[in-house]
């Protein structure tokens, strides 16, 4: 299913840069204001009826608890809400709740494809067992998994912050705050980096796992099942690869682009519900402080700067696992 995902993904820039440039025509031609209007519609009508059908295929081999399925209800709840966003009275009504303008097609066009998403994750966190993410896990490549994830993320960040659109590249990373940053910088951030490990590891998981035991063994049991090396047999690299991916990937959407819209706090708390799959108790209260900090990193300095630090703490969170097995 993660070749779905990459398929998905690549159709989606695709469509987005369509977009972008009937935006711009549409400004000028209301011909074009139809023809944006009417493939939005058939996008957000055709991933609902593929959302039904990858749930129905997976659920009839595997059960619905499975990466596939996520795949399906991430087509599906794209479509579904896809089409009640396209609908100017539901996006005047949301823009009472968040910085958003009904009359602006990248808002629409970002609303369609980035809240369906976090809905889904949301739902498959909460509604699969302890059990369920273990076997999941087990039978899953968390190389190509991340990947995938994070290559979405990129994706949102980029379709969020109107790339192509109403922002140029340099305008985009300054939108984004993918600056640069010098050695002393990225020195500070490895030990940064070092310094949250030692706290959270040494100092705030412990007392987890006091307070909540069972939360703590189930996370130790996630981060276990992670097991690197399996694709490339070497297991080194595939920690590199891991770390990158999910640092830059998360970083440049929840502190880069999300960040500056919601603030500090409500960017953490979505970092942290995205990871519930490390469980709601002493794995997302780890997960929210590191987004507490992380966020802070980046309105000290940038997202660059968090991005260095988010790996480098990956780095050593996953090669802690690895040794502990």
């Amino acid at each position: 299913m993660e070749y779905f995902s990459l398929i998905f993904y690549f159709l989606l820039l695709l469509i987005y840069a369509v977009m972008c440039a009937l935006g711009r025509l549409s400004e000028k031609d209301r011909i074009f204001a139809w023809i944006f209007s009417g493939l939005l519609w058939l996008s957000v009508f055709a991933s609902f009826l593929l959302g039904i059908l990858l749930c129905l295929i997976d659920q009839s081999s595997s059960g619905f608890n499975s990466g596939g399925f996520f795949v399906g209800l991430s087509f599906l709840l794209i479509g579904g809400a896809g089409m009640l966003f396209m609908l100017k009275g539901v996006r005047q009504s949301l823009s009472r709740l968040m910085p958003l303008s009904p009359d602006s097609r990248m808002h629409q066009f970002g609303l369609i494809f980035m809240l369906p998403f976090l809905a889904g994750l949301i739902f498959m966190s909460l509604t699969t067992s302890k059990e369920d993410i273990l076997k999941l896990m087990q039978n899953s490549n968390a190389l190509s998994n991340t990947l995938s994830l994070e290559l979405y993320f990129v994706a949102l960040a980029i379709i969020g912050c109107g790339w192509g659109y109403v922002r140029n590249t340099q305008a985009m990373r300054e939108r984004l705050s993918l600056l640069g940053i010098n050695k002393k910088q990225v020195a500070l951030a490895c030990g940064i980096a070092v310094a949250m490990f030692g706290v959270l590891s040494y100092g705030v998981e412990p007392l987890l796992r006091l307070w909540l035991p069972d939360d703590s063994q189930f996370l130790n049991e996630v981060m276990k099942l992670i097991k690197p090396g399996k694709v490339t047999g070497n297991v080194a690299l595939e920690i590199i690869l891991l770390s990158l991916m999910a640092g830059i990937g998360e970083e440049v959407f929840f502190r880069g682009l999300l960040l500056p819209i919601v603030g500090l706090v409500p960017s953490a708390l979505l970092f942290a519900v995205i990871h519930l799959q490390y469980g709601i108790g002493a794995g997302l209260v780890i997960v929210f402080i590191c987004g507490l900090l992380l966020g802070w990193l980046r309105m000290r300095y940038n997202t660059t700067f968090s991005i260095v630090t988010h790996v480098a703490y990956d780095i050593l969170a996953f090669t802690a696992a690895y040794l502990s097995t």
